[in-house]
């Protein structure tokens, strides 16, 4: 039956590929955010070693009330924006985290101080609670996720995602690891939608790419702030690039990565999971903004990755048909999770004297498996998972 079941998953991903690729260039997509105003009401309290950490499209962090996403989504996804159109809220938000409104001169600095309050608690939380813990580790979901409301049968949320990979940590590791969760806009939509309207690649390229940076060096804020200096980052998918934002200056908005310190904990395990990142990525690797000296890299980086993954490959055979008219360099590169045209190896050239730990998953025959999904694709793939698993928290 799980044969059956990964075989119907794969010609399931195969047709939604068709679709996407031919409507590649056909017609322009728009933005479809992923509003988390309600993340109280809609999950589950989190477990005492879980700290949550909600990001908008802008990397400004939700606070911990409830927003209504409807409004939000008027906003266009901005809690600046809602701020800005909801003053009396504001006020109440303001009085909560500290912020006295009357001492500042206009809305900006009043918004900015607000999220900067934000932060602080978020970061005093954290300390106060994973001072009895081994390691802190980070799980940083992908592409087309939401944390709840999910309406679409295919698609897990990104908390049960988070809560496999928890699973799987907790199983194979013998340390007391406290979580925190990452939940940012990545963008969503069903897959029936995007089979028949909407182009998930074009999608994946205009909107989720530049948030995924966003998110990346916003998070810095509070990761660089880990006072326990054993921290594993565990990302999926185009999570690799919001950790690469996190990590290192990758360029991309060099104003910020500049006043926002990477992190300098003594051991950073960076375990990217079928990365939708290119090697080229890596080029400014060892640019960082870490406030200290450091006497090496702090960094140990980790890839596992799938040959057979057609998300990444954005093409695969169906018997002995070729579907899909793109490559892994095509609308945002996600080479590195496939291994394409040698990009592991790529990788370990851009980042020497670090040394790189691979991790390959792909398998031949009835026992390939071509889908990107985290659990089903890459948890219970294969033994060597486990191994990876173990490697990041040594």
């Amino acid at each position: 039956m799980k044969s059956r079941g990964h075989f119907l998953l794969s010609v399931l991903t195969t047709i939604v590929l068709i679709f996407q690729t031919a409507e590649v260039g056909a017609r322009a997509v728009r933005a479809h955010p992923v509003c988390m105003g309600k993340h109280l009401r809609k999950m589950q309290p989190a477990p005492v070693n879980v700290a949550r950490v909600f990001l908008d499209k802008e990397g400004h962090y939700y606070p911990d009330c409830a927003l209504p996403d409807w409004q939000l989504r008027q906003c266009n996804a901005s809690l600046f924006d809602w701020y800005r159109s909801h003053p009396e809220r504001l006020d109440e938000i303001c009085a909560a985290y500290g912020v006295k409104v009357a001492t500042l001169k206009d809305t900006d600095r009043v918004l900015n101080s607000l999220n900067g309050s934000i932060i602080d608690s978020l970061v005093r939380s954290i300390n106060k609670r994973a001072a009895d813990y081994d390691v802190v580790a980070v799980s940083i979901h992908g592409f087309r996720k939401k944390p709840y409301n999910n309406c679409d049968i295919f698609t897990r949320s990104s908390r049960i995602d988070s809560r496999r990979l928890e699973a799987s940590i907790n199983e194979n590791t013998g340390k007391k690891v406290f979580y925190i969760e990452l939940y940012w806009d990545c963008q969503f939509v069903n897959l029936i939608h995007a089979m028949l309207f909407n182009s998930g690649y074009k999608m994946f390229h205009d909107y989720g790419v530049p948030n995924a940076t966003v998110a990346g060096i916003a998070l810095r804020n509070v990761v660089s702030r880990i006072e326990k200096q054993d921290v594993a980052i565990v990302t999926h998918s185009l999570g690799a690039r919001v950790g690469c934002a996190l990590l290192f200056n990758t360029g991309a908005n060099v104003a910020e990565e500049i006043k926002s310190p990477t992190p300098a904990q003594t051991n950073v395990s960076v375990l990217m999971i079928a990365p939708a990142v290119g090697a080229d990525l890596f080029s400014n690797y060892f640019h960082r903004s870490a406030g200290k000296t450091l006497p090496g890299d702090n960094y140990h980086p980790g890839i596992v990755y799938n040959h057979n993954d057609l998300v990444l490959q954005k093409h695969t055979k169906f018997w002995f048909i070729k579907i899909g008219n793109l490559t892994a360099r095509d609308l945002g590169p996600t080479t590195l999770g496939c291994d394409y045209e040698g990009d592991i190896d790529k990788l370990r050239t851009l980042i020497k004297p670090a040394t790189l730990q691979a991790f390959d998953l792909s398998q031949k025959g009835r026992h390939a498996r071509k889908c990107h999904y985290l659990n089903h694709c890459y948890i219970k793939n294969s033994a060597k998972f486990p191994d990876a698993i173990k490697w990041c928290f040594r």
